[in-house]
């Protein structure tokens, strides 16, 4: 968030602060946008949603003195997501899931999957120095030579 910070400070570089009151200041971007730094507040409102200063904010923060980083949410810093994570989380065993009972189980099987008619693609080796292009199958999702039409993986 650092790299991101300071990115948003080199948007606006080029934009011109003008100060309004202690706290209200106008920054001249297209279209020009009043940073309130007291309420937290920006007439573009993407303060407001993110709870990150974006370029304007950066660069009225930096007009009136301030530390950018007093202007950041605690959500953004790497000590509450570490406190996020403290506490241990306990697993639920499963005598205690109310309604679970084999009983009352259907067991889905598969679908049954039909070699697919006319004659197969035969495909040749390739030489050595040859590169094969890797693409993704669609079916599970891991870079094959073969796509979702051409896989021949059970489903």
């Amino acid at each position: 968030m650092d790299e991101k910070l300071g990115e948003e400070l080199d948007k606006g570089r080029t934009w011109r602060v003008s100060m309004s009151s202690d706290s209200v200041f106008e920054v001249h971007s297209y279209p020009s946008v009043t940073v309130d730094i007291l309420n937290c507040s920006c007439t573009c409102y993407q303060w407001q949603m993110n709870g990150f200063p974006y370029s304007h904010v950066a660069v009225a923060i930096q007009a009136s003195g301030g530390d950018i980083n007093d202007y950041v949410e605690d959500y953004f810093y790497t000590s509450s997501f570490r406190e996020s994570y403290l506490q241990a989380i306990h697993l639920i065993s499963m005598t205690l899931k109310v309604g679970v009972s084999e009983e009352n189980c259907e067991i889905v099987l598969p679908p049954n999957t039909r070699r697919l008619a006319g004659r197969s693609k035969n495909r040749r080796i390739p030489s050595r120095r040859e590169k094969i292009r890797q693409i993704k199958c669609g079916r599970y999702r891991r870079l094959e030579t073969h796509n979702k039409k051409t896989c021949q993986e059970p489903i």
